[in-house]
């Protein structure tokens, strides 16, 4: 396998009172520290995410997207993907908010092209999983289509999203392909299902296109990576398999934060874990 590695962000920067296990970084500084420490810690990327309740430089101007690139080109650290939270928990069946959410997923889209990402995330429950809707959602990004798009489905099995997929390609072939919409599988999220299974539904079907790593234990609560349901024993057999099927996508570390202050060295912790894998 030649993979990158990388880190969803917020997971190298301290809380301080921010109850979220994932959040954007508040200011420059904050950003421009997430990504310094992630070339210490040799990763490739970050995962730039965009929330819902703050502001977020690849919502705002051609400036701020021009610093952003500046960021890149000093820390010699990618942005690999961009992972629009802000949709997950939108009611999408409702007009302004699918104008919305229409108007923000082409302009990120356009921002995404200029800092060289290709790969939009967009995370959906299955309350979200209407056709139309979704067809909607992403047919101005398709007209021009310049980025991959992953769908992260967060309660739904492989068969179900891979029939999703299929459907919303089949019927209009010259725009929709499987070969620019697949998946974002969450092994985390798939914690208490045949993983390798689910993931080898999205892999024969050319749909693998990323992956977000973390474990969780039986309360459905965020853990470090071997303590939880899966253990050593089930991440064995996860990059076993991975390295049998070839997987040439990227991994983005999204695991349990651990004490605060110490986010350096718990991501590290984590990272070394990985590395035996790989």
């Amino acid at each position: 396998m030649k993979n990158l590695l990388g880190i969803i962000q917020g997971r190298l920067t301290a809380p301080k009172g921010r109850k979220a296990i994932q959040f954007f970084p508040s200011g420059a500084g904050e950003i421009l520290n997430e990504f310094y420490k992630a070339k210490e810690l040799n990763l490739d990327y970050v995962e730039w995410i965009v929330t819902s309740n703050i502001t977020n430089p690849l919502m705002g101007d051609f400036y701020s997207c021009e610093g952003i690139k500046n960021l890149i080109e000093d820390s010699k650290v990618t942005i690999d993907a961009i992972c629009l939270d802000y949709l997950m928990d939108m009611d999408l069946i409702r007009d302004t908010n699918l104008i919305f959410a229409k108007r923000t997923l082409t302009w990120i889209a356009n921002m995404a092209n200029r800092i060289g990402c290709k790969l939009l995330i967009i995370p959906i429950y299955e309350k979200n999983m209407d056709f139309p809707t979704i067809k909607s959602l992403i047919s101005s990004v398709i007209e021009d289509y310049r980025v991959k798009i992953a769908f992260e489905f967060l309660d739904v099995n492989s068969y179900t999203g891979m029939n999703f997929i299929s459907d919303l390609t089949y019927s209009d072939k010259s725009s929709f392909n499987n070969f620019g919409i697949g998946c974002c599988f969450d092994i985390g999220n798939n914690c208490g299902k045949d993983i390798i299974k689910e993931l080898d539904n999205y892999y024969i079907h050319d749909m693998l296109f990323h992956i977000h790593i973390k474990e969780k234990d039986i309360n459905g609560d965020t853990v470090p990576l071997d303590t939880g349901v899966i253990g050593r024993d089930g991440w064995k057999d996860i990059f076993t398999f991975l390295r049998r099927v070839d997987y040439l996508g990227n991994f983005t570390l999204q695991v349990a934060r651990g004490e605060e202050g110490k986010e350096k060295e718990i991501i590290k912790e984590q990272l070394e874990f990985i590395k035996e894998l790989i």
